[in-house]
């Protein structure tokens, strides 16, 4: 157990046998699904003719093919009100060199998420997009240098990296208490990291690693 009515469950997020198994162990646990958070996140970070097909496979696997699945499943099966997030990245964004893959893979999600906003909309379904900056967390240093951690500082507000506290605001917004939903943004871009549980909600995390964020909020029309 995670904590006082929450629950773990150990998955591959990246094959459909895995995600309807998920899905189906959350219904079985509480008998409804509400909210789907997608965190999960692979960094490649190379020159683009650097880049070999393996590196092209796990970046598409873990940040397109499994979102994609997981949000699929989520279409089939949420509840009326239910509430879809999912984490990108700032730099969909803010271009950078030697992110083509993990940007690209990312980008996908985001249309993904704005297609499945406007297919749920009359449901009451939201679909929005978390898209992080550098955070102070272990997942941001392996692939980055002391001049580009120094080079992401100064780009931020207080030349620092964020932190985890600083996104999970951002997350609760999009997933309000259950009287509040139907004033949610939808078909959004946001910066930042968390996640939230309406009270009585189902919370379906599909996290392959940590995955963290830095804000901001672009509406694209479906409100």
């Amino acid at each position: 157990m995670l904590g006082d009515g929450l629950a773990g469950v150990a998955a591959d997020v990246t094959r459909p046998s895995e995600v309807i198994r998920l899905f189906e162990t959350a219904a079985d646990e509480s008998g409804r699904i509400d909210i789907l958070i997608n965190n999960a996140g692979l960094v490649i970070k190379k020159r683009l003719a650097e880049t070999t097909d393996e590196d092209y496979e796990r970046a598409f696997a873990v940040n397109a093919r499994a979102p994609f699945l997981t949000m699929r499943e989520a279409s089939r099966r949420i509840e009326d009100g239910g509430r879809i997030v999912n984490v990108v990245t700032s730099i969909l964004a803010f271009t950078i060199p030697h992110h083509s893959v993990y940007a690209g893979s990312k980008g996908a999600v985001e249309h993904f998420s704005k297609a499945l906003a406007k297919e749920l909309g009359q449901r009451g379904v939201t679909v929005n997009c978390v898209a992080p900056g550098p955070l102070d967390t272990p997942f941001y240093y392996p692939v980055e240098t002391d001049e580009s951690i120094a080079g992401a500082k100064s780009r931020s507000i207080g030349n620092r990296l964020a932190e985890i506290q600083d996104v999970v605001p951002l997350i609760g917004f999009l997933l309000p208490a259950r009287e509040r939903l139907d004033h949610c943004a939808n078909g959004s871009r946001e910066r930042r990291h968390g996640v939230g549980r309406a009270p009585g909600a189902q919370l379906l995390k599909a996290d392959v690693q940590e995955r963290v964020p830095c804000v901001r909020l672009t509406n694209t029309g479906h409100a």
